[in-house]
């Protein structure tokens, strides 16, 4: 870009994105939530000196709201997100409250509401669903007996994994729970 700007010419770059969850490697879904980047959907590029412009931007957010989807769609949203939802929900309901009773004491309560909301976001979470990948990766070893390239494991089947390992926390609680209710 330098040497573009230095000499003058303008240099026409074909770009290259992951467009779905089974091409983009999981470091660059996290970095994508970590920095709030989404030049992280660009395949081929060296991060640390890529300058983002307009013109990608505008290819780039509807790569990603596409690629999100087929993860919403896929997986849907965590528990932890569902609760953070809740309480935004709550929020607004109370600041309606607020405004139609004309009823200022109702702010002690919306405090108490958004300490809650903030205490949910950043209670070890790294991206909006509360998700600590760190955690996650490590688990994921753990029960594979194995470790993960993160920078070359699609996204896919890093939520997939966590899906299982779930599902079958779940099926270790139910069958325990039974085992109590019969002793």
């Amino acid at each position: 870009m330098f040497w573009n700007k230095f000499f003058n010419k303008k240099k026409t770059i074909n770009y290259q994105f992951y467009e779905t969850l089974e091409e983009l490697p999981l470091w660059n879904w996290i970095k994508i939530y970590q920095e709030k980047d989404f030049t992280y959907i660009l395949k081929d590029v060296d991060y640390r000196i890529f300058v983002i412009d307009t013109e990608i931007i505008k290819l780039i957010e509807p790569i990603w709201k596409n690629i999100y989807d087929e993860y919403l769609n896929d997986f849907g949203f965590t528990k932890k997100y569902k609760r953070v939802l809740e309480l935004e929900r709550k929020i607004s309901l109370l600041k309606c409250k607020m405004w139609i009773d004309d009823n200022k004491f109702i702010q002690n309560e919306i405090r108490i509401k958004e300490k809650q909301l903030l205490k949910e976001k950043n209670n070890n979470s790294i991206d909006e669903n509360g998700n600590d990948f760190t955690k996650q990766v490590v688990l994921i070893e753990k029960w594979l007996n194995s470790s993960l390239d993160i920078y070359n494991l699609s996204t896919r089947k890093y939520f997939t994994y966590l899906n299982i390992i779930n599902d079958e926390a779940e099926n270790i609680k139910m069958k325990q729970a039974k085992e109590n209710v019969k002793n």
